[in-house]
Parts: C-alpha cells; sequence; structure tokens
C-alpha cells in the first residue's frame, strides 16, 4: 500500500476532486465532439484520460501561489491544481471570447499568466526554454530581494516524443548549467501521435537522459499510482528548491545540480487528438492500463486508508500496545459526494460556456503591441551628426568629443545595468571571464567589456550562456514574464535561425493570445562591410522578422541614435529587435547625448523638393546612400533623406507626406531586394501616397538574391552600391 508524504485528510480529499475535475472536463469535450451529434466545439481536443495522475501527482507537491507550470499536451490535472476553472477550459476549447486566449485560439492553447501558467502551443515544449528563464529570473530575484521562505520552482511537462527535440536537450542543458529549480516531467504513454516509442528511441528508459546532465532522475513504472507520483515529486521537488538556493560549493565536478527528470510510464486512453481514430494502440495494452485506471485506483487508495487520529486515540489510551485499527479516514460517501458535486459543476459550467459570446471579428485583432506611440506633430530636421571615420578623417578635437558606435552601445549598457538591477544581460560570452583576477571579453567585439570590469555590479546581472540559441531566446521570454528585463544578445543575427520558432511563433504571438507582453530586447550585431560572410552577417532575417506581427523592430545608424534607441528600448513594454552594424562598432563616431529616440518614429535628416530617400543602418548610410546623394547633390537634385531607424513600427505618415511633397521615392536596404523589407514599404507608400507620384513606381535598392559572400570582391559584388543608388535615382528622376 501506498502512503501520503504529509497530506492532511483534507488535502487528499482536495486532490480527488480536483481529479474528478480534471476527469469529467475532459469526458465533457470527448462527449461535445464524439457523441452529441451537435458539436459546439470547433477545435481539436487534445485529452489526457487515463493520464491524470502524472500532472496532477507532480504539480500537488507544487505551491501554485508560489511555483509555475509549463504544460504539455496532457497536462489537464495540472492544469486544474495551478485554478484553470472548468469554465476557462471549456470556454477555450469553445474558443468564446471570454476564454482565456479570447477566441484567438482553441483547445488547451492557452496560458494564464497571473495564475503561473505558461501559455502552451502545438510546437511540443515550445514552452520550455521560456520556463527555464522564469526558473532562473525568480531564482535571481529571490536572491536579490534577499526574499524569505521557500524558492519557486518550475515545473515542465511533455510527453515521450516530445522529449526527442532538440529543445529538450537544450533546456535540460541550460537548467543544469545555471544550476534551475525546474523539474521535467516526461508522461511516457509509448506513443507519439501513432508513432510506437520503439521508432522514437533507442534508449530503453528516457529518464536515464539525467545522467548525461549531471541531474537527478527518477523512473516510475506505473504512472498511473497518484500516490507514488506524488511522493516522487515531494522529495524531487523539495531537493531542487534547496540545491538551487544553495551554490556554495557549486563545481564542475559536483554532480548535486538542482534540476530533476520524473519519468512516468503511464498510457493514453484516448486519441492523440479527438478528430481522429487510435489506430497503433495494442488492443492487450489498453485492456491491461484499462484496469489500472488513475481515477479508480485513486479511489481505492483512499478507501484504504486508516484513520490516523483513531490510531492515535487508541495509542495514547494503551501506549506501548500493538492494536490493529478499522476505521476509515476517509468514506465512500464523501467521495460520492464530491464526484457529484465535480459532475454537477462541469455539466453547469459546460451550458455557461456554449451560450457565452463568440469572438468578433474587430479592430482589436491589428492590435499586436500593448502601445504604439509615434510623434505624429510637424517634424524637425535632425541632420546626421555622426562622420564615417575612414572616409572622413577626423581631428583630435573630434574625437574628444565623439564615441565610436560601439563604444556608444557599450556605455549604454553599462549604464542602464548600474542604474537598474532588473536589467540582465546575457548571451554566449557575454559575461567574459576572470584570468588571473583580471576581467577579459565582454562579447566577440568587446561591447560587455565594462560590465565585465565593473566589480559592483550584481554578479550573476551579466553571464555567459551555453552555445544555445533556442536556450537564449527562450530564457529571454521566461526573464521578462517573470518581470525583469532582459537584454539577450544573438552572438550574430544569422545565428537567430537556430531559434526562428521561438521568436516568431511563440514570442511573437505571445500578447497577441495571452494580453501579456513579454518585454525582451535582443542585440543582433549583422551587416556587410567586415567580409564575415552569410554566416556572420547576412541580413536575410530581416524580412522574415518584419513580416511577423508582434515583433518590434529597431536599426540606427549612428552612436546618438543606438544610445537613445538603447534606452527607449529598456523602457518599452514589447518584444524589440536590435539591430547593431558590425562594420559601425568602430567606423562610425558622433556624438552621444543622454536621451531617449522614440520607438517609431523616423529621422528626417535632410529636406528636399525632387527624390526621398529613404534607408536604415549604418553602412548603407554612411558607406553607399551618402555617397550618392553628394553626386546627386553636384547635379542640382534636391533630396529629401529619412533614415528610417525603426522598421517596426513604422513611421509611415512621415513616408507618406514625404513622398507627396518630392513625387519620387527611393528605398535602400541592405538585405536582399527579392522578397524584401523594402519591397513592402514600397507598397505601403504607393496606397497611400497614388496618384501624388510621378513616377510609375517606387524604386528599391538591395543586395543580390543569392547568399553572402566571404571573400571581400565578391562581397562588395552582392551588396548594393552607391552605383545602383544612382541609377535607380536617375531613373526615377526621368519622370517629370
Amino acid at each position: 500500500m501506498s502512503y501520503f508524504a504529509h497530506l492532511s485528510k483534507e488535502e487528499k480529499l482536495l486532490m480527488w476532486r480536483e481529479m474528478c475535475r480534471s476527469r469529467f472536463i475532459e469526458l465533457k469535450i470527448r462527449y461535445d465532439i464524439k457523441d452529441s451529434g451537435d458539436s459546439h466545439i470547433p477545435t481539436v481536443a487534445l485529452l489526457s484520460l487515463g493520464e491524470e495522475a502524472v500532472s496532477l501527482g507532480a504539480s500537488f507537491a507544487c505551491n501554485p501561489s508560489r511555483d509555475w507550470l509549463v504544460p504539455g499536451h496532457r497536462s489537464k490535472g495540472a492544469l486544474v491544481h495551478f485554478g484553470v476553472t472548468p469554465e476557462e477550459d471549456l470556454a477555450n476549447h469553445l474558443c468564446k471570447a471570454d476564454s482565456p486566449s479570447r477566441g484567438r485560439d482553441g483547445n488547451i492553447h492557452y496560458g494564464l499568466i497571473k495564475k503561473h501558467i505558461l501559455k502552451f502551443k502545438s510546437h511540443m515544449i515550445s514552452n520550455w526554454p521560456t520556463g527555464a528563464g522564469i526558473a532562473d529570473a525568480l531564482t535571481y530575484i529571490f536572491k536579490l530581494e534577499k526574499q524569505e521562505g521557500k524558492l519557486p520552482v518550475v515545473l515542465c511537462f511533455c510527453g515521450d516524443g516530445a522529449s526527442r527535440q532538440g529543445t529538450f536537450h537544450e533546456v535540460l542543458n541550460y537548467a543544469a548549467v545555471r544550476n534551475l529549480p525546474m523539474g521535467f516531467i516526461i508522461d511516457n504513454n509509448r506513443i507519439a501521435t501513432d508513432t510506437p516509442f520503439i521508432e522514437q528511441s533507442a534508449a530503453q528508459n528516457l529518464v536515464d537522459i539525467a545522467r548525461g546532465y549531471n541531474i537527478e532522475g527518477a523512473y516510475i513504472a506505473n504512472g498511473n499510482d497518484i500516490v507514488t507520483v506524488y511522493n516522487y515529486s515531494v522529495r524531487l521537488i523539495e531537493r531542487a528548491r534547496t540545491l538551487a538556493n544553495n551554490t556554495k560549493y557549486l563545481s564542475a565536478y559536483n554532480l548535486a545540480r538542482a534540476p530533476f527528470i520524473l519519468e512516468c510510464d503511464t498510457f493514453r486512453m484516448a486519441e492523440h487528438n479527438e478528430s481522429r481514430k487510435a489506430n497503433c494502440v495494442d488492443i492487450f495494452d489498453f485492456i491491461e492500463w484499462g484496469a489500472l485506471d488513475p481515477v479508480r485506483l485513486f479511489r481505492e487508495e483512499l478507501l484504504g486508508l486508516r484513520s490516523v487520529d483513531a490510531v492515535r486515540a487508541i495509542h495514547d489510551r494503551e501506549p506501548g500496545k500493538m492494536f490493529a485499527c478499522d476505521v476509515m479516514e476517509i468514506s465512500e460517501a464523501e467521495l460520492n459526494i464530491i464526484a457529484e458535486e465535480e459532475k454537477q459543476a462541469v455539466d453547469a459550467a459546460y451550458e455557461a460556456v456554449r451560450t457565452g459570446p463568440d469572438p468578433e471579428p474587430d479592430e482589436s485583432l491589428l492590435r499586436i503591441f500593448p502601445h504604439v506611440a509615434i510623434n505624429k506633430v510637424k517634424r524637425s530636421v535632425e541632420p546626421f551628426d555622426a562622420k564615417y571615420a575612414l572616409r572622413t578623417k577626423l581631428s583630435p578635437e573630434e574625437h574628444k568629443n565623439m564615441l565610436s558606435y560601439g563604444v556608444a552601445i557599450r556605455k549604454t549598457l553599462h549604464d542602464i545595468l548600474k542604474n537598474n538591477r532588473r536589467v540582465r544581460i546575457f548571451g554566449e560570452d557575454v559575461g567574459g571571464c576572470l584570468i588571473e583576477g583580471e576581467p577579459r571579453g565582454g562579447g566577440v567585439y568587446g561591447i560587455t567589456h565594462d560590465i565585465v570590469a565593473d566589480l559592483e555590479l550584481e554578479v550573476d546581472q551579466c553571464f555567459n550562456t551555453p552555445l544555445a540559441e533556442i536556450a537564449i531566446v527562450g530564457a529571454a521570454t521566461g526573464h521578462a514574464i517573470a518581470g525583469l528585463i532582459p537584454i539577450a544578445e544573438i552572438q550574430y543575427l544569422p545565428f537567430a535561425s537556430c531559434a526562428m520558432q521561438q521568436i516568431i511563433d511563440y514570442l511573437a504571438s505571445f500578447f497577441w493570445t495571452t494580453g501579456v507582453s513579454p518585454h525582451v530586447l535582443f542585440r543582433l550585431p549583422s551587416g556587410g562591410g567586415k567580409s564575415m560572410g552569410e554566416y556572420h552577417s547576412s541580413l536575410r532575417l530581416e524580412a522574415a522578422f518584419f513580416h511577423t506581427p508582434g515583433l518590434k523592430m529597431v536599426h540606427p545608424s549612428t552612436p546618438h541614435d543606438a544610445a537613445a534607441l538603447l534606452r527607449a528600448s529598456v523602457l518599452d513594454d514589447a518584444p524589440i529587435l536590435f539591430f547593431e552594424d558590425l562594420w559601425a562598432y568602430s567606423s562610425v563616431f558622433g556624438k552621444v547625448g543622454d536621451g531617449e529616440v522614440a520607438i517609431g518614429s523616423a529621422a528626417l535628416r535632410q529636406e528636399g523638393s525632387d527624390l526621398t530617400i529613404i534607408s536604415w543602418g549604418a553602412r548603407m548610410w554612411f558607406q553607399v546612400v551618402l555617397p550618392a546623394v553628394d553626386i546627386l547633390a553636384q547635379e542640382g537634385i534636391s533630396l529629401e533623406l529619412i533614415d528610417l531607424r525603426s522598421l517596426c513600427p513604422l513611421d509611415l505618415d512621415l513616408l507618406v507626406e514625404s513622398a507627396v511633397k518630392t513625387r519620387r521615392v527611393l528605398i535602400a536596404h541592405e538585405a536582399p531586394k527579392y522578397g524584401g523589407v523594402g519591397g513592402s514599404i514600397a507598397q505601403m507608400i504607393q496606397e497611400a501616397a497614388g496618384e501624388n507620384l510621378l513616377a510609375p513606381y517606387i524604386g528599391v535598392v538591395g543586395a543580390k538574391r543569392c547568399m553572402l559572400a566571404q571573400h571581400p570582391k565578391l562581397e562588395e559584388w552582392i551588396l548594393p552600391s552607391d552605383g545602383d543608388i544612382l541609377a535607380v535615382a536617375r531613373e526615377l528622376l526621368a519622370y517629370r
């Protein structure tokens, strides 16, 4: 007979109530889809029938007011324990207007941040990296604020199929390296959709993975026994809290890391989703596991318990004597009453939700950021105050009063961290290291060197991560959800392709589906001119990000704007991609103030009447566009120059106003012209300006449609040049 660790009668009955609630919610969903003949659920449904003991048993060892849940496909029991009501879950399945996802998503694709439940989506374990970030952030806050009590734990769930994905391993490694209070629960039902376990894994037991990451692992052969799952979870979770809070003896050789894996063998008594049939389930397995139904097993467990109070009373009367107690702690009637109450509550919730309001298409669907404020008043000219050092030799006095593009970013980041302990910077190499007591490093280009060298900063306020972009992006998202302001560096923009799913699917859609906006800032060094080739310099991802709703994008061209946009980004409330010019780090110099530049506000660099040139980025302006501008100016052409500096939100009003004024527009960018951002902006201007334009088209200049070569001669040929600008400008100017 299993036993409960430290649970009162009331807590045992609560566990029974939550198991009944979980089961009745899912039976109601199944009834609606398969048995009612009049289904009101427009989405697929992924049920955890037969697997309730795993998620409920593990989560019951948590405190939902402090701990966090990262659900998987089959985590209904855990969702219920963390406070999801029947109304909320059913409303989301019915895609109702007042559901957690507001009708914008269905089934279990929802998150309730106020209840410490992270958003789930179909890309398996795509929420795990964010869970790791939450654990990292909460641990930092716990120690920074010297909080009392127990360290929060983050519990992540997945099935055996999801455990075969690369994200699983990046997160496990990140959690182990950072020594985070995390638990990874695998409900192993031996089938992923319809693919049997033997065709997914050569390992007999998935828990063996734990040894590879120096973390604790435990295996439960009967994951349908909620008491066993709960008891294991209590021990492992408390161990995680303790070890994560005590890093005094942590080293590469100390195996006592906080995270753990708990693998529970179980069985899915349902299809992968309710729109399909379970074609590959062995009927004998179905019968065998059906006899181990977790609800029935738990009921038998509860009815087999003897009253602790009765035992104590007998012992008090006759101390030291052997005795037997036949007084049951929990009666069958008590269990039946609770089950009936939950059934009626779920039935009532379903009827209330079924007749509830459906979402209506309106302008709110287009709101992809919490706030977008763009200056609408008449613009003043902001002339370029920066100089390209290799083109214009700087005098000693100019050097004295100017900072390079890279130093401007470096000093601004240092000031931001020093003034706000809730800002954290992390990424590959950014934390540097100590060599013979001296701080070294601070990123590939030394951008965070000042932070590394400042011993007064919080030791863990700037730290190195594993070379794992999925983990970095997810960790940043989690930091933001936990209330910190993360500044995460992707070492080079092209490396972000490793984490595209995290950026364009999970992060970008978070506000739209949950109403909560993760305030994340990603630094993305990029751009040509350094002969670093496709995999370090290319800006091809620019268009992919631009076409993804939910991401803000800034690309400063001067040291002043780099510093000002960094400060503005830290004060913003949305995910921000901050593009930094590799070429400009040591080539572009300018004066740097201490203010901000509004994100979404373009800079009118020069007024003109014949042609508007729109561009962004330091190399494009100083090495490509301005040399062409000088030549056209000598020919008597009056040019209006607009430095976009913010791609999203886009300052479309200024662009259209200028297009109507000059009646000719040229857009120049470094990324490939084909499918690029320039074409999209041109279409928006063309729509708005219409017949006011003299030229029948808006000119777009960009790189050739191929990868970016590394040889300087090939790179120069592929990237746009001042000659390309001149050629297109003269074509446009020919229209009178």
